[in-house]
């Protein structure tokens, strides 16, 4: 029997493999459904392009660090430099980089996935080896398909995925506390885990509240905070290298109530924030659901439940429930549904909590049973909703992509010494310098002699944002000559931004356009490129003198 049993046993680990392997693989395929990430998903990819760029050469100080995405963006510079150990090194790595910048980040992807596959693994079998229970430690392994935006950054370059891995840390160690009682909580992993969080997206802050949960001394607590912020100023390097700038981004975001900390100084708009948090309630009902029976449980149950392993469940359950209060309130005041990821990662584990609850006051076989029927079912639905999921959002993106592969191989074809102007204000191009351009927008600005590195790369290219109605370029200011091939290009095939396009490059100027012949319009997307030649007239008068 006990042969049996220790079969059994070794067996179900093999189960905690299915989990991880899922994930690589769709991972995997939304990595080759999203393509080129420079011709949909500027904002944020090739933010952390650039930071990671600044970052593999050591120039911190250069880096974006607004989010703060530290984690990510040591990542791809480490990435970056094993990626160019491959290339043929016929260009310097600064002009590789750019050129080829969809390999460098496609590569990049891989090891994200890679990363938290592992960490998905290795969660599940440490739940087990706690546990005891491979029921709860599937049920954990499901947290980073929890939120409904994975399959709309899983292909890409999003911090937000990698939140799962401080989540499963905290989670194991929670575990640890409620079936290892005598063991007492290692602070130094609790502290990396909060830094790690908050060192890859600043809305992993309220998660810091958990920990006073967990730990059971004034001393331990002391230890958490000092850990927890030298690891802080390690792992978020970047940050540690313009710890002015990050503090003004974060008051402003605290003081002013509207996205990225504009607006106006109020802290909150009070009709916007009522908004925001009905929104977020309805579109995660069944997380607030989760925690309102969890705290129903806590209600119900704790004054008979005197064990220690009973009033841990409790106190952590405390802790689960205050932290998801404070995370709607803080992204009721500026919402974005990524904002939630965070907590959205614990619902499992507020699952697993509430069958600890009821079977600590119900200690009966058939309760036991119960409850671990009703965890199958959670793991089974959760893992059964996916597939229409990633059939929909594939086909939605795989049309996208397929649209602007035609327009780049369009582009691809146009003449070298010819004029571009580029027209956009969308999340992609089929002009790759426009998601370098976007880069340079927001890091690297002080990168010696980028400009005319760029410029070299790209002549002749001019770039008309609507969105503060600028002209940006590398180059020389647009001047073309006589009979000079211009090709135009918009995001949208309008009179309204054509007629706005022609205004901003031509008014009251010297030169002019010609004819405006179509090259090519994209009947999915309605992206357009017009081809001209200037005629130039010197006798114009310039009234900008």
């Amino acid at each position: 029997m006990k042969n049996l049993s220790d079969l059994l046993k070794r067996s179900s680990i093999y189960l905690l493999v299915i989990i991880p392997v899922f994930y690589f693989l769709i991972g995997a395929y939304f990595r080759y459904i999203f393509g080129d990430l420079s011709l949909r998903s500027v904002d944020p990819d090739y933010m952390h392009f650039l930071s990671g760029m600044c970052i593999s050469t050591g120039k911190f100080s250069q880096a974006n660090i607004d989010h703060p995405a530290s984690i990510m963006q040591l990542i791809l510079a480490v990435v970056f430099r094993i990626v160019y150990l491959f290339r043929p090194h016929n260009l310097p790595y600064f002009e590789d980089a750019i050129i080829n910048s969809d390999l460098y980040l496609s590569a990049a992807n891989l090891v994200f996935t890679l990363i938290i596959s592992v960490a998905i693994l290795i969660a599940g079998h440490k739940i087990y080896e706690i546990s005891g229970s491979i029921i709860s430690a599937l049920l954990i392994q499901t947290s980073p398909f929890l939120a409904n935006i994975l399959y709309d950054i899983i292909g890409r370059i999003y911090p937000e995925l990698l939140l799962a891995i401080p989540v499963f840390i905290l989670i194991i160690i929670c575990f640890k506390a409620i079936y290892n009682e005598s063991e007492q909580p290692s602070v130094g992993w609790i502290a990396f885990a909060i830094a790690f969080g908050m060192a890859t997206k600043a809305t992993f802050l309220p998660v810091a509240i958990l920990p006073f949960f967990i730990l059971t001394t004034r001393k331990q607590l002391v230890r958490y905070l000092i850990f927890t912020m030298l690891f802080y100023l390690v792992l978020a390097l970047p940050v540690t290298f313009q710890l002015s700038h990050y503090w003004n981004w974060m008051k402003d975001f605290f003081i002013h109530s509207g996205d990225y900390g504009r607006g106006d100084s109020n802290i909150i708009n009070p009709k916007e924030f009522i908004r925001n948090m009905k929104e977020i309630f309805n579109s995660e009902k069944i997380l607030f659901y989760s925690a309102g029976i969890l705290a129903l449980s806590f209600l119900l149950f704790f004054r008979k439940v005197k064990t220690t392993r009973g009033k841990t469940v409790f106190r952590i359950s405390i802790g689960i429930i205050l932290l998801l209060i404070i995370q709607t309130l803080l992204i009721s005041k500026q919402y974005g549904y990524r904002y939630f990821v965070p907590v959205l990662l614990f619902l499992p584990f507020i699952f697993c909590l509430i069958s600890e609850q009821i079977n600590l006051r119900f200690t009966g076989r058939k309760v036991f049973l119960i409850t671990n029927f009703f965890l199958i079912l959670l793991i089974g639905r959760t893992l059964v909703v996916q597939f229409p999921s990633i059939q929909l959002r594939s086909q939605y993106i795989g049309e996208q992509m397929q649209a602007r592969i035609e327009s780049s191989h369009v582009v691809k074809r146009l003449p070298a010494n010819s004029y571009k102007l580029i027209t956009t204000q969308d999340y992609g191009c089929p002009f790759h310098e426009f998601s370098i351009m976007h880069s340079f927008c927001v890091a690297g600005q002080k990168w010696p002699n980028y400009r005319e590195k760029i410029a070299a790369i790209y002549p002749k290219t001019y770039l008309f944002f609507t969105w503060d109605n600028t002209i940006k370029y590398w180059g020389q200011n647009f001047n073309p000559a006589n009979g000079d091939q211009v090709f135009i290009y918009l995001e949208n095939d309008t009179k309204e931004l054509l007629e706005k396009t022609l205004h901003k490059f031509f008014d009251k100027k010297t030169y002019q356009p010609g004819k405006l012949d179509t090259l090519f319009l994209n009947p999915v997307n309605h992206e357009i490129i017009y081809e001209t030649y200037i005629q130039k007239n010197d006798t114009l008068v310039d009234n900008r003198k």
